[in-house]
């Protein structure tokens, strides 16, 4: 039975990719179950899982875990996003109706920062969250250059792999400031106003 194949029969995966040897990349498509085990109890948890099952332990830390295995493999794409990581959510739609914008995305399963913030229970880190908050706002605002101050910062629920987010600014010109919500799943993650000087 080929590696694929056996990958393919566990039952936390949907699908598989493995790079042809000497190469020990693979890319594994996992079904809600697995995703679930991914979330609740971590990467390595979950590689362990795999390679009990399998007769060599061949899959690495060279895995990416995904909800969906693209249709064309890129291997030199697929080695770089494990070497650097992928590091930001896949931004899906952005709409804008009276100075408010809103953006939805997803967090992607295997994000770089859940092989080692909190390993047994992937959470995105708050930093992380700031940080593609004042991404997408510097895309959107690009006059908008220096963030004097944060005000009224508040984090509420997690934020974790495969998580449904949608991104929220409202500019008000007089007060120079723009308030930004993220919200995971529904219920609100983060909150506060950038003020620019």
């Amino acid at each position: 039975m080929s590696i694929k194949t056996c990958l393919e029969s566990l039952p936390w995966i949907n699908a598989a990719y493995v790079a042809k040897a000497p190469s020990k990349i693979a890319c594994l498509e996992l079904n809600p179950q697995g995703i679930e085990v991914y979330r609740q109890q971590g990467r390595a948890h979950l590689l362990a899982l795999i390679n009990q099952h399998l007769p060599e332990a061949l899959i690495s830390e060279l895995t990416l875990f995904t909800d969906k295995l693209p249709n064309q493999f890129d291997v030199i794409d697929l080695e770089q996003k494990l070497t650097q990581g992928i590091k930001d959510p896949e931004w899906h739609s952005c709409q804008e109706k009276d100075n408010t914008y809103v953006l939805q995305g997803q967090v992607p399963v295997d994000l770089l920062y859940f092989r080692d913030h909190f390993d047994s229970f992937p959470l995105v880190p708050g930093v992380v969250i700031l940080r593609w908050i004042k991404k997408q706002a510097q895309k959107i605002y690009p006059a908008l250059d220096y963030v004097g101050q944060v005000k009224n910062l508040k984090f509420q629920n997690f934020t974790q792999p495969n998580d449904l987010i949608e991104l929220t600014f409202i500019w008000d010109k007089d007060k120079q400031r723009l308030e930004f919500k993220l919200e995971t799943a529904g219920k609100p993650s983060c909150k506060g106003y950038y003020f620019y000087a």
